[in-house]
């Protein structure tokens, strides 16, 4: 399966994929190390958290593996998630994309993103284009799987993302735990 987290942040989701994939790896004896460079990709834009994200995959990866690695290089990207292109599609795409408050979004950006997602409209958080690129990034029967506010439920600004998933997409399930504390 090939798996994507937009806005890997530290690397909280991505550690934890990585330990997964040396797990199943041993399990069902397949190559670890082709397996991830072949399907994982962590996407980060932040510089420091970037550079913190590399070096505890890489830590882990020599944790598991017991070999000096630098593979964190060939499936973390540092870039933005928004302008990047891919050449594939993904069966997975996990994560916690980052809000951004609509005044907050340079003017720039807020003509980017209305000339290039049908979703980003009115006052539209910025997690509203991670979703919006997130499926269409995914391949035939894959998996989005986001933390995120809910407010698109229910603002103006979610119109366009709601009809989106209503038109083209099937959802499974929406946990709504705004009365908890997830972290």
């Amino acid at each position: 399966k090939k798996i994507l987290e937009p806005a890997s942040g530290k690397g909280s989701f991505a550690k934890e994929i990585v330990k997964r994939l040396f797990q199943s790896s041993i399990l069902y004896n397949f190559s670890f190390k082709d397996a991830l460079i072949e399907n994982v990709r962590f996407v980060e834009l932040n510089t420091a958290a970037f550079l913190e994200l590399t070096i505890s995959i890489d830590k882990i990866i020599k944790e598991l593996t017991k070999e000096k690695n630098d593979l964190s290089s060939k499936i973390c990207l540092q870039a933005d998630f928004v302008t990047l292109i891919f050449d594939r599609t993904f069966d997975c795409i996990v994560g916690n994309p980052p809000y951004i408050r609509h005044e907050l979004i340079s003017e720039k950006n807020k003509t980017f993103y209305k000339a290039n997602f049908k979703t980003f409209k009115y006052r539209a958080d910025l997690y509203v284009v991670f979703y919006e690129k997130s499926l269409r990034l995914l391949g035939k029967n894959g998996i989005l799987s986001f933390i995120c506010s809910n407010r698109w439920l229910n603002n103006q600004y979610g119109e366009g993302l709601r009809e989106l998933i209503a038109k083209e997409y099937n959802l499974i399930k929406l946990l709504n735990i705004e009365k908890t504390s997830p972290f």
